[in-house]
């Protein structure tokens, strides 16, 4: 936990944030993290942020080589989104290693974990968050899913918004999920140009939401899935890619219970 704390360079948001992160808020995000943020100059020059990474007494920094390849296959990507006559943009690579749990009974102790550091209205904070998830229909609007997440908090209230809300989680495709599955990374577009997706996965699965219901994603170790962004969308008319992360109930299989290589996805992304 120190190491992660030393490696951390926080932001007002998550999606910001570099270095090391342990970010768990049920319904919204549930990893542990590693970012960097890489900037190419006309020159070649390579920034590098943060340019190194603690572990005990010792520090260590990301060979060159495999920074190089990011860029060259982040700058490929993004010659491919525009029209061929079109100029690239000025953009940041990310490469971002995310670990999630092996469970859900994981990833409830390690939100646990996260609430209770938090002191009495931080916890009020974070349950109001984690019953806005929960919110569908009207109650997901601005305003309204704060309200949602404050009934949600009171024995009297909290029957009659739970009766409301399922009906619109039963008639809404948005929040459906197959039986036993938990989505641990809520249903978003990434503001980048474009987010490219690889790793090796398990019990854990992105979906995209296309004409009205949630598909699987290709997330493996063998290709790169490429998700527009909302930037795309502003520049080359490329419509973002909405979508989420879902653990499923089903055991790691014995071959991957690796408590390192299990559930792993790595990131790479044009910002």
């Amino acid at each position: 936990m120190l190491d992660i704390a030393r490696n951390h360079h926080g932001s007002r948001h998550v999606t910001s944030t570099l270095g090391d992160l342990y970010y768990f808020q049920p319904g919204e995000h549930g990893y542990i993290a590693r970012k960097l943020q890489l900037t190419k100059n006309e020159d070649g020059a390579l920034q590098v942020k943060p340019d190194q990474f603690w572990q005990g007494p010792d520090s260590f920094v990301t060979p060159r080589d495999t920074l190089d390849h990011c860029c060259d296959l982040a700058a490929r990507i993004m010659d491919a989104l525009g029209p061929s006559a079109s100029q690239t943009p000025a953009y940041k690579v990310v490469v971002q290693r995310l670990k999630y749990q092996a469970s859900h009974a994981d990833f409830d102790k390690l939100a646990d974990l996260a609430r209770d550091g938090l002191g009495r209205w931080g916890r009020v904070g974070f349950n109001v968050d984690r019953n806005r998830q929960d919110a569908a229909g009207p109650f997901r609007r601005k305003g309204w899913s704060d309200l949602f997440g404050l009934f949600m908090l009171s024995p009297w209230l909290s029957r009659l918004a739970r009766q409301g809300n399922s009906w619109f989680v039963r008639s809404d495709p948005y929040h459906r999920s197959r039986l036993g599955d938990r989505v641990v990374e809520h249903p978003h577009h990434d503001a980048r140009f474009f987010t490219g997706l690889c790793g090796a996965r398990d019990n854990v699965r992105t979906e995209a939401f296309i004409d009205g219901a949630w598909q699987e994603l290709p997330v493996n170790l063998d290709a790169l899935t490429i998700l527009p962004g909302r930037k795309a969308e502003g520049l080359f008319g490329l419509k973002p890619t909405l979508h989420r992360v879902v653990q499923t109930s089903a055991p790691v299989t014995q071959a991957n219970e690796s408590a390192r290589t299990t559930n792993v996805t790595l990131l790479i992304g044009a910002a």
